[in-house]
């Protein structure tokens, strides 16, 4: 019986001993383990990968209006009369050697005009749809443009939308369907004045290929003279 017992507790022994061992290799094992991660994370958070800032993102995919675009404005004639229609054109040249996104004239293009002192005139284009904005892709030495019809003067303007309505069939009777064109220009005297047209884009066309113009450009001048 003693035989017995002795041999269960050499038995037991041996066991608690290989345990012993078993948990200190795995307690070693971890702890090498634990050195080795921490070693290699340490070097790779010491390498930073390149990553390009946004001013060298924008710089691939944008060009200064300035850079490669010739902008410009004209009328079919210099003397025009309060009340009379005059038709402004604009246009923009893409003079770089690449083909150029630029926002869409029709859409973006603001008119302005000033006195012969320099002072700003009021007026402008009525509305615009909200959207988002619109590209054209423009080949090297090519152009796109717009036409504007404007009237001088903006009292019969005012006029046409000062009333209270009534119903459409009233409208019709006194022709308020008559178009009154993109705009009018805040003139009341006879005088000499200056049309330009700007266009201001911050926007970029999602295409890695071409660079979108951007920023603001205004175009070259022409004058007008207001006759009685």
């Amino acid at each position: 019986m003693f035989f017995f017992k002795t041999t269960i507790f050499e038995t037991f022994m041996k066991y608690l001993l290989n345990m012993k061992q078993t948990i200190i290799f795995a307690i070693v094992f971890g702890l090498l383990m634990t050195i080795c991660l921490s070693q290699s994370t340490s070097k790779r958070s010491n390498h930073k990968p390149e990553v390009a800032s946004s001013s060298e993102v924008s710089s691939q995919i944008t060009i200064d209006y300035s850079s490669v675009a010739i902008f410009k404005t004209a009328s079919t004639k210099k003397e025009y009369r309060i009340g009379d229609w005059i038709s402004i054109d604009i246009a923009m040249l893409n003079k770089s050697k690449k083909s150029i996104y630029f926002l869409d004239l029709g859409m973006w293009a603001q008119i302005l005009a000033k006195d012969s002192n320099g002072n700003k005139v009021g007026g402008g284009i009525y509305s615009r749809p909200l959207m988002g904005p619109k590209f054209s892709l423009i080949g090297s030495g090519e152009y796109d443009s717009q036409t504007f019809h404007f009237l001088i003067g903006c009292d019969d303007v005012r006029k046409r939308y000062d009333y209270s309505y009534k119903s459409m069939k009233d409208d019709f009777d006194k022709n308020r369907f008559v178009t009154y064109g993109s705009g009018c220009i805040e003139i009341n005297k006879k005088g000499n004045y200056t049309i330009t047209s700007e266009i201001s884009n911050s926007y970029t066309k999602d295409d890695k290929t071409k660079k979108t113009a951007v920023g603001t450009m205004e175009s070259t001048p022409f004058e007008i003279k207001i006759i009685e």
